[in-house]
């Protein structure tokens, strides 16, 4: 049987949650919490990867003073949360991302779109869940000197600010840029990541190419391709096909 993901939807409204059930079930384990008296208890025997909590609940414990509990707790802090409301004022969508909520859905909000954030965060907690994982083990294995990882921080800072500043990345500007020598360069990102340096400057690209692509503003592909430096929109395709798995796809943004 496939390990699915779990979602705990903390909704008081029947009809409402059985809605949203109704929508996530095919894709996800699903879990509804009609009431918050013995929420923590319940959270921690489902052990969700995502909560879905509404604000307003009848009674002493609200959503936000739930919301509060579960980010104070050593062992649910780290839950991802999606916060579910009518109220659209300012303060309490403030207030809600201020108490640690991830996001914040104003009801009556478009289904599709819950859904694209649901998956959105997951796969978001996902990645960084592999990439502490991986740092972990590579810290352990490969222990670099404080001037190393100096540079390394250093080589990372400055390819971050070419992608963004969109220049042409290479092995000779990174290096002339950091500054170091290129066999230095070469070493250093073999020793932290395990790939060649042009891996290494491919792999981030493609981070960046899919956080454009997933944008509010949903970059159109040949856009992103060219802001990442690349002669044609089929080798794009092909790098980006290649290190993900997948094809560039632009993900449209259905509004509230």
């Amino acid at each position: 049987m496939k390990n699915l993901n779990r979602i705990l939807i903390v909704e008081d409204s029947k009809a409402f949650s059985t809605v949203i059930v109704r929508l996530l079930k095919e894709e996800f384990e699903t879990k509804v919490l009609a009431e918050l008296e013995s929420g923590l208890d319940e959270c921690r025997n489902f052990n969700p990867d995502i909560i879905l909590l509404d604000i307003m609940f009848p009674g002493d414990v609200d959503g936000l003073s739930f919301l509060r509990t579960l980010k104070n707790s050593k062992d649910m802090a780290h839950i991802p949360i999606i916060l579910m409301s009518a109220l659209a004022t300012e303060s309490t969508i403030r207030n809600g991302l201020e108490l640690g909520a991830n996001d914040y859905l104003v009801k009556p909000f478009d289904l599709v779109q819950l859904v694209l954030k649901v998956k959105n965060l997951l796969d978001l907690t996902g990645k960084t869940k592999r990439k502490t994982l991986l740092d972990t083990v590579v810290q352990f294995e490969n222990k670099l000197s404080k001037k190393s990882q100096t540079t390394i921080e250093r080589i990372d800072m400055m390819l971050e600010q070419m992608i963004n500043g969109e220049r042409k990345i290479s092995i000779e500007t990174l290096a002339k840029e950091i500054p170091t020598s290129q066999s230095t360069l070469t070493r250093l990102i073999k020793i932290k990541y395990g790939l060649t340096t042009n891996n290494y400057i491919m792999k981030r690209k493609m981070e960046k190419a899919t956080i454009l692509l997933n944008s509010e503003r949903g970059l159109p592909i040949k856009e992103v391709a060219n802001i990442l430096d690349f002669d044609s929109v089929a080798y794009f395709t092909k790098c980006y096909k290649r290190y993900t798995g997948s094809l560039p796809k632009v993900v449209k943004k259905s509004g509230l």
